[in-house]
């Protein structure tokens, strides 16, 4: 059996010089597509670089990569939204993916005069989603009347191209967050959860996607130094697993990391293969080897899991997602209401 993890590195975060952002892109795209990985993750916020403007960068950069691009429903009107999907695939001819995140930061939301509650967001971002497939499938759409958005003889010019359907995701981890993952038969991306003396139910990742760093080196004591190298500002003591809380809160990484040998990393890896990983969004890297050796690590771990099971474990704690297909298309819904 083969099990196989697509696999989209991440922009790291630069700093406020042009030439540097310029720079870190075009390193990360070289690597990502020598490394093989499906896709490059360009992360919203208002602390970075507009996401579209990275994905064009991407596709003109790159041969294969797929951009997945970042986006509140609170940025762009989903009409807009599914003109640059559609433009992009027309110019390029390739697909673009699409991160749904609905914001938590206070900051982001007082800058936007957003008052909706966090289940309130949610809602509207399943429409958003529901709005933009509508508007890329074939024959457009006409009208849609929801409780956040009503549209009316709106069509994309040009229409998308065959072949470049976009793939759906939705951040978060939250039953808001689940629930619109459903709705929308998206592929959910969480921070991955510590496996380790969690109990049963607890230790199944939500949704397929997980958002989780690599540090794998020959030894777990050069993966530390490697570790405590970036994050200084967390001392020096070593946890007791692999599994590391702390680049979670750290503005350059927002994702928790796996550091040891690239035989543990593997072997904790093996473990969310084993409960259905599909998709990882690989926290940002130091450098080329640093993303060879957790490219390899992850495919140690595939390799791990196929030998212990004659089939993927799909142990996710969400009802399974209608119409949902590892590198499916975006479906549809009705949008008469």
């Amino acid at each position: 059996m083969t099990v196989g993890v697509d696999v989209y590195t991440t922009v790291p975060h630069a700093d406020d010089a042009s030439t540097s952002f310029r720079r870190t892109i075009a390193d990360t795209i070289r690597w990502s597509e020598a490394a093989g990985a499906v896709g490059l993750s360009l992360p919203g916020g208002h602390d970075r670089p507009d996401p579209w403007v990275g994905a064009q960068y991407v596709l003109e950069r790159s041969e294969t990569l797929v951009p997945l691009i970042a986006t509140d429903a609170a940025d762009l009107h989903p009409l807009a939204t599914a003109r640059k999907i559609a433009a992009l695939a027309a110019v390029y001819g390739r697909r673009v993916d699409l991160d749904l995140v609905a914001t938590e930061h206070p900051g982001e939301l007082r800058a936007l005069g957003i008052f909706l509650d966090h289940h309130q967001r949610h809602d509207r971002l399943a429409e958003y989603g529901q709005v933009i497939a509508a508007l890329l499938s074939p024959g457009g759409v006409h009208t849609y009347r929801g409780h956040y958005y009503e549209i009316s003889s709106a069509r994309v010019h040009p229409a998308l191209p065959a072949g470049c359907t976009p793939r759906l995701f939705v951040t978060g981890s939250s039953p808001a967050a689940t629930a619109a993952g459903r709705v929308l038969g998206a592929i959910r991306i969480s921070d991955a959860p510590a496996l380790d003396g969690a109990a049963p139910d607890a230790q199944r990742p939500h949704g397929g996607g997980l958002r989780l760093g690599l540090i794998a080196r020959e030894t777990a004591a050069q993966a530390w130094q490697e570790a405590h190298r970036r994050h200084p500002e967390a001392g020096a003591d070593e946890p007791d697993s692999v599994f590391w809380a702390h680049p979670q809160q750290a503005a350059a990484a927002r994702c928790p990391y796996l550091v040891g040998s690239a035989a543990d990393v593997a072997q904790a890896l093996a473990r969310y293969v084993d409960l259905g990983l599909e998709v990882l969004v690989l926290g940002p890297v130091h450098d080329e080897d640093d993303l060879q050796a957790a490219i390899g690590a992850l495919r140690l771990a595939e390799r791990l899991a196929a030998g212990r099971s004659a089939s993927p474990m799909r142990g996710w704690s969400v009802d399974p997602m209608p119409g949902h297909h590892a590198t499916g298309p975006l479906r549809a819904a009705p949008v008469d209401k």
